[in-house]
């Protein structure tokens, strides 16, 4: 009796091919569509040049500026980002306690189009008076 419980016994496998093709595809999908946030979260909208874009790598300290004057000084290091809050009175003050802490003098502006001429110059005097030695303008290529 038990041999004939034994010939009549199939063994069932799952085949897991399928499922984990579909698993590549959806994380491929979601890879694809996904959209990293260069500017961490302002909503800058560059002036356009036909120029070069403005790509410092070695540069680690930015400042974004968007249609509101708000001001974002964000740090980059290694593969840490840290960002900081500030308004035009203070910029000079945490520009200055980040530069105690880095080598590179270096600052990328990055301001909304909208941004009076004259806002710009003036937070550039108070970067200068900082200690920052080189500042980029950044724009957005023309196509």
């Amino acid at each position: 009796m038990n041999d004939l419980w034994e010939s009549n016994k199939k063994e069932i496998n799952v085949d897991l091919t399928p499922l984990i093709d579909i698993i590549f595809l959806l994380i491929i999908f979601f890879m694809v569509t996904t959209t990293f946030d260069k500017y961490g979260g302002a909503q800058l909208n560059l002036p356009k040049s036909k120029l070069q874009e403005v790509n410092d790598k070695k540069a680690n300290l930015s400042l974004l500026i968007d249609k509101k004057k708000n001001l974002v000084l964000k740090l980059n290091y290694e593969k840490n980002s840290k960002d900081i809050i500030t308004n035009l009175e203070d910029v000079d003050k945490n520009i200055k306690n980040i530069l105690s802490n880095v080598n590179d003098k270096t600052l990328n502006i990055l301001s909304d189009e909208s941004v009076e001429y004259g806002y710009i110059i003036s937070i550039i005097e108070k970067a200068k008076l900082s200690g920052i030695e080189k500042i980029n303008l950044e724009t957005a290529k023309n196509n």
